[in-house]
């Protein structure tokens, strides 16, 4: 039974359709995203949308990215939280930071939401 639901479900699955650049715009594309907890499966689903032809931006790692000492997001977090979430080596420690801000989280953070605009000018 388990061989004839899986055949029934391969069935469904459609071969991705290539589009000629003439008939396709950014804003017709179908936007999705990927939520939920720790081992939900989100990392699987994106692999079978992108094994589908769907393009799959991690949005983890490009905050990963410009968390590393030098971008402009990088600077704005030290600014905000300090140096005390800082590694030895200047890399954040993320873990600390999530702490911090599930602390903070009860306080005002008002300056938070300027990182983003003012680190994207950089």
């Amino acid at each position: 039974m388990a061989a004839a639901c899986r055949n029934s479900l391969a069935l469904k699955i459609q071969p991705p359709i290539v589009f000629s650049a003439t008939f396709y715009t950014e804003a017709s594309l179908l936007k999705v995203g990927l939520t939920g907890g720790i081992a939900s499966g989100k990392s699987a689903v994106a692999g079978m949308f992108a094994q589908l032809g769907a393009q799959v931006i991690k949005a983890d790692e490009i905050a990963h990215q410009l968390m590393q000492p030098g971008e402009g997001v990088y600077a704005e977090v030290v600014r905000h939280f300090g140096k005390g979430i800082l590694n030895p080596d200047g890399t954040v420690n993320r873990p600390h930071l999530a702490e911090i801000a599930r602390i903070w989280r009860r306080s005002p953070l008002a300056g938070l939401p300027e990182i983003s605009p003012r680190a994207s000018t950089n």
